[in-house]
């Protein structure tokens, strides 16, 4: 934070394409999000989605507003810095959001995705176990294109902790940065661990879902962790929500939202 490290990295997780092998083929995943359009134009009707995500909320929707490069917050705690480049792709992602259900909440695309009336879908790790549970043959791939977040996962130590026992917390530290910590993370959830030496371990490097995690995190945005942050997922959410399920205007919809945001941020200080 502000260029000092407070956090030991254990492992870092992106969203990523699923996708239902029963419908969509390993040579039909898209390259690019004009290739994943036209395979929803021509697998989507009569009760089944080619594509659907949470489009209407903002920590799947900034993968959108990063492939045009623009982004929600700088690190300065500016909203919308590229203003323009959030609208173009506000006006870009609409036409997906046509071809996708209106109720965009987790538990509903989820269980579109899990009940085979969705080809395929954006998610992260989390959503791998219920999906083999589901006797779904899953297929993960990069991100077509567009740049979702990056969160990485950690630990860290209260300044209390580490004055009172120093030389148990060094110990702990030591012991959680070892490649048999990280590798067993990889294997137990999917998540792609921290320390690269982890990815010698064939087990590790064979693992699509780590690979695939791996890959889509070199062209990742790290998720802002300014305290400005906090406020911009609500604002987000309320400008998508305007413009994908009310059909508002998107230049008034995004201009209320630009203010919206100062406002908050101002208030913050």
């Amino acid at each position: 934070y502000k260029d000092t490290l407070y956090q030991l990295p254990l492992y870092f997780e992106t969203l990523l394409f699923m996708y239902n092998r029963r419908y969509m083929q390993d040579d039909e995943i898209p390259a690019t999000t004009e290739e994943l359009y036209a395979y929803m134009e021509n697998n989507t009707g009569r009760g089944r989605y080619g594509f659907v995500e949470q489009h209407s909320t903002a920590y799947y929707s900034a993968a959108w507003i990063h492939g045009f490069g623009g982004s929600i917050i700088d690190s300065s705690g500016t909203p919308f810095p590229d203003g323009q480049a959030v609208q173009d792709a506000l006006a870009y992602h609409l036409k997906f959001v046509k071809l996708m259900p209106g109720e965009t909440e987790y538990n509903t695309v989820n269980t579109l995705f899990l009940e085979g009336k969705a080809d395929a879908t954006i998610g992260g790790p989390w959503m791998v176990p219920s999906a083999r549970e589901a006797g779904i043959d899953l297929g993960i791939a990069p991100m077509p294109t567009v740049a979702p977040y990056s969160g990485v996962q950690g630990v860290h130590v209260l300044k209390a902790a580490a004055e009172e026992k120093t030389a148990a917390v060094k110990q702990l530290l030591a012991a959680l940065a070892k490649p048999e910590i990280g590798t067993s993370l990889a294997l137990a959830s999917g998540c792609a661990p921290a320390n690269g030496s982890c990815y010698e371990d064939a087990r590790v490097a064979e693992d699509a879902l780590v690979q695939a995690m791996r890959q889509t995190a070199e062209i990742a945005v790290p998720m802002p962790n300014i305290p400005e942050m906090d406020v911009m997922w609500t604002v987000v959410s309320n400008l998508l929500t305007d413009v994908n399920l009310s059909g508002k205007d998107i230049p008034s919809s995004f201009q209320a939202a630009e203010e919206q945001a100062k406002s908050l941020i101002a208030g913050m200080q």
